[in-house]
């Protein structure tokens, strides 16, 4: 996936994001301060929200291979088991009875099938929502702050199911998270976001452990 010179304003807040791109298999953390731009840089790469300049090149995805899951998750008026068939409904997936059954699972959810999905806790519609999103085995994968109501059990199996999925698919990941912690985890590549300017991009591991650039430096501490 690469991005050209992308912009996005909003009254007196501007987002810009130079030219750059995201390998197939790599896993890439967004982080920044609240109103950094996180959550508006996610959903343009995810093709929710147009840019005011430049553009996405999915390099041949289309929607039906790209999948997005918000920190508060849009359920269907329906069942646990209608939710994570409908995106496999939406692409003509048939026989997808192992899929669920696989969905569920990830999603400690086996028996709740019936429940409705609006009825379940803050930290079960996450799950649902995340094991919805990776359901039908999409191509990339933007997660804003998806795992912030699970339990500490919950979040950490989807984190090595997400992992595992990425990188043995060859799937783009991108996950904005306030938890240093879940990206020091689950990401080779960091970006940090500061009043809408990419200032760091790089090697999680050595941007974190040692960050050279002043702002990522007080951030870092300030989260610590």
């Amino acid at each position: 996936m690469k991005i050209s010179e992308l912009a996005k304003r909003y009254d007196d807040f501007e987002l810009r994001i130079g030219p750059t791109a995201f390998r197939r298999g790599e896993i890439v953390g967004v982080i920044g301060a609240n109103g950094s731009g996180k959550t508006t840089a996610l959903k343009l790469m995810a093709g929710l929200i147009a840019p005011d300049r430049g553009c996405v090149d999915w390099e041949g995805l289309t929607a039906r291979d790209v999948t997005y899951a918000p920190q508060k998750p849009y359920l269907l008026r329906d069942t646990v088991l209608a939710n994570l068939r409908y995106p496999l409904a939406l692409r003509g997936v048939r026989d997808a009875g192992d899929r669920v059954a696989r969905a569920l699972e990830l999603a400690g959810l086996r028996g709740y099938e019936k429940r409705p999905a609006r009825g379940l806790s803050g930290g079960e519609r996450q799950k649902l929502s995340l094991a919805r999103a990776m359901v039908f085995s999409p191509r990339a994968i933007f997660l804003d702050e998806a795992f912030s109501s699970m339990d500490v059990e919950g979040a950490l199996g989807f984190e090595r199911a997400f992992a595992d999925y990425c990188r043995a698919e060859g799937a783009i990941g991108v996950v904005v998270s306030h938890s240093l912690s879940r990206i020091r985890r689950l990401c080779g590549r960091c970006v940090f976001l500061h009043r809408g300017e990419v200032l760091a991009d790089g090697d999680a591991s050595e941007l974190m452990s040692r960050p050279s650039e002043p702002t990522l430096e007080a951030f870092l501490a300030y989260e610590r």
